[in-house]
């Protein structure tokens, strides 16, 4: 928890540098190229997170990887992380870079599973209505899972709201019953 904390303060002076420089997208930008390298390679995930490898290999692998590909302020950012030790912590920084990033631009990201493909008319009706509701841009990021029986199920940070058939029936059967319905006879439900 203390790591997130620190993480989310780095993140914050980055975002007010990018702010004063006027390069916050372009920031946002080099660090979403900058997570998916690390996502892509297991290599540079183990190097960022070895205590054995000095940091001056460290700061001379980052530069040759993103050095032409990013602005100054990115480069300088991962370069400063290294140099105190807290390149371990880069990943959580980013996050919470874009998470203040859509904060102070009002865009919400919202998961949206359903039961089968929506059509691209339902989507943007789903957009739009969640857009009026919150007052925030949205940006969705659809899925499918076939064991919500129909309905949908749609995550906003924390919160999750539960449409699904499979959760009304479980609902249903906890109401009859008296007590919660089991896992395997979820499953058996969303078998049928």
């Amino acid at each position: 928890m203390a790591s997130l904390r620190i993480a989310k303060r780095y993140a914050l002076a980055l975002f007010r540098s990018s702010q004063a420089e006027g390069i916050t997208d372009k920031v946002l930008s080099d660090l979403r190229q900058v997570k998916s390298a690390i996502t892509a390679s297991k290599d540079l995930r183990v190097m960022l997170h070895s205590p054995v490898i000095r940091t001056a290999v460290k700061v001379s692998v980052l530069t040759e990887i993103f050095g032409t590909s990013l602005s100054k302020l990115s480069l300088d950012f991962m370069v400063f992380l290294a140099e105190k030790g807290r390149e371990p912590l880069l990943a959580e920084a980013i996050e919470s870079f874009e998470s203040i990033y859509n904060e102070a631009n009002g865009i919400l990201k919202v998961g949206i599973v359903s039961a089968t493909q929506l059509s691209e008319d339902m989507r943007s009706k789903l957009v739009a209505t969640m857009a009026k509701t919150t007052g925030k841009r949205i940006e969705p990021n659809f899925s499918i899972d076939p064991t919500l029986i129909g309905g949908i199920r749609i995550r906003v940070a924390d919160m999750l709201y539960d449409g699904s058939v499979s959760a009304q029936l479980a609902t249903l059967y906890g109401r009859l019953s008296g007590t919660e319905m089991s896992t395997e006879l979820q499953a058996k439900i969303a078998m049928m």
